[in-house]
C-alpha cells in the first residue's frame, strides 16, 4: 500500500503539470474541488430499497423485493447527477485523477459508519477489476475507495478474498438484462476460510442495476459469509 500512495503521488504531481488542478464545480484553481462546491453537494438523506426504491432503512430490500437477494442492501451517498458528482467519478475513473479518491470516500464515511454502528461489520471489501483491466489502468477505483473507508472507520480491509475471474464486458456498455448476463459466475472466492461467518461491506462506484454487487455477494455467502452489503458513492440510471 506503501507503494501504491508513492506512485499515486507521483501521478498525481505529474498531472499538476500537465493539466493544472480546476474546481470540477465552478473551475477555480488550485482546487479539484473547492470548499464552497463541496459544500453544494447533496448527501441522500434517506437510503432506498434497491429494487422497487420505497424508503428503507439502511438500504434494505423491502420484504416482497428481497427473495432469492444475496445482497442484505445498499447504501447509496451521493446523487448522481447532482452538482459535478457524475463528472468527479468518471475522472476518477478514466482520467486516473487519483486526488479525487479521498474527496469522493470522504462522502461515504457517514453511511459507513452509520451501518458499522448498527450493523456488526468485520470487513471491507472493494469490487474487484479483471488482472487484465487492472493492468491496463494500473489501479482500481473501488479499491482507492475503500482503503480510505478502511481507515477512517477502523474496519479492516481485504482486497483478496474476492477475484473477478472472468474479463466481462463494462456494465455501462449493457442493457439490464444483458448486465445480469454479464456478471453471472464473473467471481469467485479463493479464500473462504478469511471471510467464514463475517458480515461485510462491499465498495464501488455506481449502483444501477445492482447486478455486480449482487453477483459479488453471491459469490461471497456462498463461501461462507454471514452477510453482505453494499457501498456505493452514487445510483445510476
Amino acid at each position: 500500500m506503501i507503494a501504491t500512495n508513492f506512485l499515486s503521488r507521483i501521478w498525481d504531481g505529474a498531472l499538476d503539470l500537465l493539466f493544472p488542478r480546476k474546481c470540477f464545480g465552478c473551475g477555480q484553481e488550485d482546487f479539484w474541488l473547492c470548499p464552497e462546491c463541496f459544500t453544494k453537494i447533496i448527501k441522500v438523506q434517506e437510503q432506498l430499497c434497491p429494487k422497487c426504491h420505497r424508503v428503507s432503512a439502511l438500504g434494505q430490500f423491502c420484504p416482497s423485493c428481497k427473495k432469492d437477494k444475496k445482497l442484505s442492501g445498499v447504501l447509496v451517498s451521493l446523487y448522481l447527477d447532482q452538482g459535478s458528482v457524475r463528472d468527479l467519478i468518471h475522472a476518477l475513473k478514466y482520467d486516473f485523477i487519483f486526488g479525487l479518491a479521498p474527496i469522493l470516500a470522504s462522502f461515504m464515511i457517514e453511511p459507513a459508519f452509520k451501518l458499522i454502528n448498527e450493523k456488526k461489520i468485520d470487513y471491507i471489501v472493494p469490487v474487484p477489476l479483471h488482472k487484465s483491466r487492472f493492468s491496463w489502468r494500473g489501479f482500481n477505483h473501488a479499491e482507492k475507495l475503500a482503503e480510505i473507508i478502511s481507515f477512517q472507520t477502523k474496519v479492516a480491509l481485504k482486497t483478496r478474498v474476492l477475484v473477478r475471474r472472468i474479463k466481462t464486458t463494462p456494465q455501462v456498455e449493457l442493457k439490464r438484462e444483458e448486465r445480469l448476463k454479464n456478471v453471472r459466475g464473473a467471481f469467485c472466492c479463493p479464500k473462504p476460510e478469511e471471510i467464514f461467518e463475517k458480515s461485510i461491506i462491499l465498495v464501488d462506484d455506481v449502483l444501477t442495476t445492482g447486478a455486480t454487487l449482487e453477483e459479488c455477494a453471491k459469490t461471497l455467502r456462498q463461501a461462507g459469509a454471514k452477510n453482505v452489503w453494499g457501498l456505493v458513492i452514487a445510483r445510476g440510471n
